[in-house]
């Protein structure tokens, strides 16, 4: 949702911060070399245990990220941005591919990974909308940033307390 949401509104958001479309468009980069190397390692790591302390880590490198993207009218701030949406996109990769077989098995593997992109493009396409209403009525994307970063903590406490026993472990 909020990957989609600051893809969409790349240059508006860089521009509220004082940056101009080249910064925002140089953000790609950084972002790509990170998520590759996070994804290489964290698929290399992740056949050698569960997945938990990765969605546990790619949570925290979203609030990162979501921390940069507030502060993005700092260098550090855009460096934080890249790091931890890097990151955080490149663990989303290994666990989105991994964890249905992990928790599930792989009988209905289809039909549950089908039903998870279904939610995932809808998820996707609400996104900008929820940014835009959120500039319209709150008077900046940073509030957007928030209230995500907000919910981010908010899952990512659940998470910690949540005992979930994967398939064959």
């Amino acid at each position: 949702m909020f990957g989609t949401a600051l893809i969409f509104y790349i240059v508006a958001i860089f521009s509220e911060a004082g940056r101009g479309s080249e910064e925002a468009f140089n953000y790609f980069f950084p972002v790509a070399i990170f998520s590759s190397i996070t994804n290489l390692f964290a698929s290399w790591l992740a056949d050698k245990d569960v997945l938990k302390p990765f969605l546990i880590t790619m949570l925290i490198a979203f609030c990162i990220g979501f921390w940069g993207l507030i502060n993005l009218e700092y260098v550090w701030g855009f460096w934080v941005l890249a790091i931890g949406f890097g990151m955080g996109g490149g663990l989303w990769g290994v666990i989105s591919n991994l964890a249905y077989v992990h928790l599930f098995g792989s009988m209905h593997l289809g039909k549950i990974s089908g039903f998870s992109t279904s939610i995932s493009v809808f998820c996707s396409a609400v996104g900008p909308a929820a940014f835009s209403l959120a500039f319209d009525y709150l008077g900046s994307y940073t509030s957007a940033f928030q209230i995500c970063l907000v919910f981010l903590v908010m899952l990512l406490i659940v998470l910690i307390f949540l005992n979930q026993k994967e398939q064959g472990n």
